[in-house]
């Protein structure tokens, strides 16, 4: 949840640029967070209208492709 993990969340992305893009990437997180918010809802109930099943499906490669991303973008960030 987004209250668990927001605090870990904002800290590793301050630390991950500089001083002067901390707005821009503070701001960014704030979008997608809402962003995501409004569509999800949308985009589960199209999905469950095809099929019960698809929005776990749908859940479960989207979180496949984050943990395969993990080692790139941590060896990029250097989080």
């Amino acid at each position: 949840s987004t209250a668990m993990a927001g605090p870990g969340v904002t800290a590793a992305l301050s630390l991950a640029v500089g001083e002067g893009e901390q707005g821009l990437v503070a701001g960014l997180n704030a979008s997608a967070q809402a962003l995501g918010r409004m569509l999800g809802p949308v985009l589960g109930t199209g999905l469950y209208r095809l099929s019960p099943e698809a929005p776990y499906l749908l859940g479960a490669i989207l979180l496949l492709v984050a943990l395969l991303a993990l080692p790139f973008l941590f060896r990029r960030a250097r989080i």
